[in-house]
C-alpha cells in the first residue's frame, strides 16, 4: 500500500485507529457487495484480508497500538470472501474463524476471570458467515453441508457452556438446513429435517426467538420434492400439516402456509410415481390440499394452476370421468383468477381430452385470463394449439 512508508515517518499523534481501519474495511466489503464481477470481487476480498493483515501485524508488533482489531472487523472480512464467489471462499471464511480464536485466546483480558480478549472472541454473526460460505458451496461440494452441520453443533455447544452470543439463531438453523437441501436426495431431505425438528424443539421448549417461519418448512418441504422417493408427497403433506398446527394450535403466525407451501406439496403430487393404486392417493392428497388451500384464503397462482393440472395428467387415467371434472373445475378458477400462463396451457393441453380442450379454449387467449400473471411468466399466453374457435362457460 502506497500509505504504509508513510505512515512510518509521521507522527503518532495522527496514526490511523481502529476506527480508521475499520472504515477501510467496510469500503472492501461494500466493493465485493456492488461487484457484478466476480474477478474484481476476489481482489476487493483479498484487498480487505490484505488490510486486516496489515491491522494484525501494526497491532501484535506494537507498532501501532491504536489499531487493535475486533469481531467486527473480523467479520467484515468474512463477508467480503462469503460474496466474493471465489471457489475456496468458505476455506478462507474459515481460516479466518481460527485466526480470530486464536487471537482471542493469545489476548490478555482485563478481567482475571476470563479466558481472552471479549472484542475479539468470536461471535454469532462471525459463525454465520461460515454457515453462509458453506451453504454458497453445497450444490457442488458433497462435504459443504457436513462442514455447516460441523460449524453448528461447536455453535450449539459454545452456548451450552455460557457463550450465548456466539449461539445460533433461527437464521443459522436456516442456513444449515437449506446447505442439506441442496444435497439433492433422500439423506439431504432428512437431515434438512433434522434441524428443523431442532428448532421446532427449542420453541416448544418455551424458547420464543427460535419461532419458526413458513420458508423454515418450505426449506425442507422442497428438499423431499427434489429427492423424489416414492412417498415424498406423503412427507411433505406431514410437514404441512405441522406448519399449520404450528400456526393454528401454538400462534406462530410467521409460520402460516403460503401459497409456495401448498404448491410445493401439490408438486410433490404430481412427481410421484407407482401403480394406479399409488398414483390415485397421491391425487387425492393433491385435490384435498388445493381444497384445503382454498377453505384458508389462500389465492393460488398460476404454478398452483399449472402444478394441479400436471398432477391430474399424470395420476389420473386419461379421459376419464375423473380426470375430465378436475380438469374443468380448475381450469376455470385459473380464468377466474386471471393466473393462465404459458405454464397453465402446457398443463392444459396434457391433462384435457382433445374434445375438452377444444371446449375449455379460443384461439386467442382473451387478457383477462391472464390478468394476475407477471409479464415475464406470459409466454405462450396468445394462442393455443388446435382449432377451438368459442370461449367456454367458466
Amino acid at each position: 500500500y502506497t500509505c504504509k512508508s508513510s505512515l512510518r515517518s509521521t507522527s503518532m499523534a495522527i496514526q490511523p485507529n481502529t476506527e480508521s481501519f475499520r472504515s477501510v474495511l467496510h469500503a472492501w466489503s461494500n466493493a465485493v457487495r456492488a461487484s457484478d464481477d466476480d474477478e474484481l470481487s476476489v481482489r476487493a476480498a483479498q484487498r480487505a484480508l490484505d488490510v486486516l493483515t496489515w491491522m494484525v501485524r501494526l497491532y501484535k508488533t506494537g507498532e501501532n497500538t491504536m489499531v487493535k482489531p475486533d469481531s467486527n472487523c473480523f467479520e467484515l472480512v468474512m463477508n467480503a470472501w462469503t460474496n466474493s464467489g471465489h471457489p475456496e471462499a468458505a476455506e478462507r471464511v474459515e481460516k479466518l474463524l481460527v485466526i480470530m480464536d486464536r487471537l482471542y485466546q493469545d489476548e490478555p483480558s482485563n478481567d482475571d476471570d476470563a479466558g481472552g480478549d471479549e472484542s475479539l472472541r468470536p461471535n454469532a454473526r462471525c459463525f454465520d458467515q461460515v454457515l453462509t460460505a458453506w451453504g454458497k458451496r453445497a450444490e457442488s461440494s458433497p462435504d459443504a453441508a457436513q462442514r455447516a452441520q460441523d460449524v453448528l453443533d461447536h455453535m450449539e455447544m459454545l452456548a451450552s457452556e455460557g457463550m450465548e452470543d456466539a449461539g445460533p439463531s433461527l437464521a443459522s438453523y436456516s442456513t444449515v438446513s437449506a446447505a442439506w437441501a441442496k444435497q439433492i436426495g433422500l439423506k439431504g431431505a432428512q437431515r434438512a429435517e433434522e434441524i428443523l425438528l431442532r428448532v421446532e424443539s427449542r420453541f416448544l421448549a418455551g424458547d420464543s426467538q427460535f419461532r419458526p417461519d413458513a420458508i423454515s418448512y418450505n426449506i425442507v418441504t422442497d428438499a423431499y420434492v427434489k429427492a423424489r422417493v416414492k412417498d415424498s408427497y406423503k412427507r411433505a403433506r406431514e410437514l404441512l400439516s405441522r406448519q399449520l398446527k404450528m400456526h393454528t394450535e401454538h400462534g406462530v403466525h410467521r409460520c402460516r402456509p403460503d401459497v409456495f407451501s401448498y404448491t410445493l406439496v401439490l408438486n410433490a403430487c404430481a412427481a410421484t410415481y407407482g401403480n394406479r393404486k399409488e398414483r390415485l392417493a397421491a391425487f387425492n392428497v393433491a385435490e384435498s390440499t388445493f381444497s384445503e388451500m382454498r377453505s384458508n384464503r389462500i389465492p393460488a397462482n398460476h404454478v398452483t394452476y399449472g402444478t394441479m393440472l400436471k398432477a391430474a395428467a399424470k395420476l389420473l387415467p386419461p379421459g376419464s370421468e375423473r380426470r375430465e371434472a378436475v380438469v374443468r373445475e380448475v381450469f376455470g378458477r385459473c380464468c377466474r383468477d386471471g393466473c393462465v400462463s404459458g405454464l397453465v396451457l402446457n398443463g392444459l393441453r396434457k391433462a384435457a381430452s382433445p374434445k375438452l380442450l377444444n371446449e375449455l379454449t379460443t384461439a386467442d387467449i382473451p387478457h383477462q385470463w391472464s390478468s394476475n400473471v407477471p409479464k415475464h411468466d406470459k409466454g405462450g399466453t396468445n394462442s393455443i394449439k388446435g382449432r377451438p374457435r368459442r370461449r367456454a362457460e367458466v
